[in-house]
């Protein structure tokens, strides 16, 4: 037997979350004889990534979670026992942990989590990241396999340009030579788009009005 720790959904949030709709569950003990294709693992680093917020909620197009669950979370952490032929105990693993500091996967989601790599000089925090799922590989795949990567002295307009996500993909569109004009609502955000983010420009959705000139005067380069 082991012990853990997480944090359980406690209620349904009604809009902005609340310290009240979570709770922190203590020194529970986790049997540790495993099935096939089952394994525990040590957790190290979760992130926070917008969508869990929606897998919150009781329909939610990432999969809901019931009340009394752990949290959903991803992570990285090292293998302690394993099952699976897949996990190496002592091995470090990435994947959908849980707000927890011991995670017991079934087979199902065990089979889901993938071997982290190491790079020299790249700390294991940015596979969380910049080398993530939700961000990283996300934006890289949106840019370089969705859509045609741009062109020197094209125009790339880029969508939810100051998050995680789109925020990489508006720097991969100017690495590729595009002239790049980011899509975000509110004046600090469109501010942080064409200062820190070095973008040509940025249509603020939240003062921009449909038919409005602006959209039109910075896609056509003016």
């Amino acid at each position: 037997v082991i012990s853990s720790s997480r944090w359980e959904l406690r209620a349904r949030p009604n809009g902005l979350v609340s310290v009240d709709d979570f709770a922190l569950q203590e020194q529970i003990e986790i049997d540790t004889e495993l099935d096939e294709g089952e394994a525990l693992v040590q957790v190290e680093m979760l992130s926070v990534d917008a969508f869990l917020r929606t897998m919150l909620d009781e329909k939610a197009y990432h999969g809901a979670i019931s009340l009394g669950d752990t949290l959903p979370a991803l992570g990285y952490g090292r293998v302690i026992a394993s099952a699976s032929p897949k996990l190496r105990p002592g091995s470090r693993v990435m994947g959908m942990l849980g707000a927890c500091t011991v995670a017991k996967l079934s087979a199902e989601q065990a089979a889901m989590l993938m071997p982290m790599i190491s790079l020299p000089g790249v700390p294991p925090t940015a596979f969380l990241g910049i080398l993530g799922i939700t961000s990283g590989i996300t934006a890289w795949v949106g840019v370089h396999a969705v859509a045609r990567p741009p062109r020197r002295g094209e125009t790339a307009l880029v969508s939810g340009a100051t998050g995680a996500t789109g925020s990489v993909a508006a720097q991969l569109a100017k690495v590729a030579g595009a002239r790049t004009i980011g899509v975000a609502g509110g004046p600090a955000k469109a501010a942080y788009c064409t200062g820190a983010l070095g973008l040509a420009g940025c249509v603020d959705y939240k003062a921009e009005r449909p038919g409005g000139g602006e959209p039109g005067r910075l896609w056509a380069g003016g």
